[in-house]
């Protein structure tokens, strides 16, 4: 997880504009007949992009690479922790209970807390860089520390 928020850090693009890239917004997005349209413009003519050349616009790999990593991480976890807190480690029941719920607590006022601090500070990849080291700190002390 630190791994990717560091890769994140150095190399994910925040905004496609300081890539040079513009970006065209229609109006309504859930009701095509109330979308703005460039004069002389059909949705006939515009051409599909293929698959090979979304992939190349610039943070889009970036993106989906954090995404895979991020849902790997959290169902890796989700499902994974309480087996190995209670196979491996001995943990009874009603704790290992008690762990995924304050984990699960911890991530949405995280992610509330993370949502927050971006919008605070100009540049977000520390931010999310900081969340990855919690979060592989956590689970680090989690598995390595068992004290009733």
């Amino acid at each position: 997880m630190f791994t990717v928020g560091l890769v994140n850090l150095l190399f994910l693009v925040e905004y496609p504009q300081s890539m040079n890239l513009e970006i065209k917004e229609h109006g309504e997005i859930l009701d095509p007949s109330k979308a703005e349209k460039d004069e002389g413009e059909d949705d006939a003519n515009i051409p599909s992009m293929p698959f090979w050349q979304a992939v190349m616009i610039p943070g889009v790999l970036q993106f989906a690479f954090s995404f895979y990593f991020i849902k790997f991480a959290f169902y890796g976890n989700y499902y994974w922790i309480p087996t190995y807190l209670i196979e491996q480690l001995g943990y009874q029941k009603s704790q290992v209970v008690s762990i995924t719920s304050v984990g699960s607590t911890g991530g949405i006022i995280g992610s509330i807390l993370m949502g927050f601090l971006s919008d605070l500070i100009a540049i977000r990849s520390p931010v999310h860089l900081m969340a990855c080291a919690v979060g592989a700190t956590s689970l680090s002390l989690l598995t390595s520390i068992k004290d009733n």
